[in-house]
């Protein structure tokens, strides 16, 4: 395998990463838009977070499970589970009947 290939196929973690990174400031960006009223807009970003954290999810995995950038994909499956807003959903209403 030539160089530029075996480092591009090294980045697969980091790239997962700035995918889960990118989306929970989309994240952070609906509920800000959500709070001042913009609900459909809020929606569609929602969605697109959703969209990203699969994606980025998918990528950790595939970083793993082939070694190449084995930790940044752990850092970014690890963050795409915790800072989905499926997750938070669930665990926001987990916390609400402890309270």
């Amino acid at each position: 395998m030539s160089r530029a290939v075996t480092q591009s196929i090294r980045r697969l973690g980091m790239a997962s990463l700035v995918l889960a990174i990118s989306a929970v400031v989309l994240e952070v960006l609906a509920i800000a838009v959500g709070g001042g009223g913009a609900w459909g807009l809020a929606t569609t970003l929602a969605w697109f977070v959703i969209a990203l954290f699969v994606i980025s999810i998918a990528v950790g995995l595939a970083a793993i499970l082939t070694g190449n950038g084995r930790r940044w994909g752990i850092f970014a499956v690890a963050l795409g589970i915790l800072a989905n807003p499926l997750v938070l959903v669930w665990l926001f209403s987990l916390l609400r009947g402890l309270s």
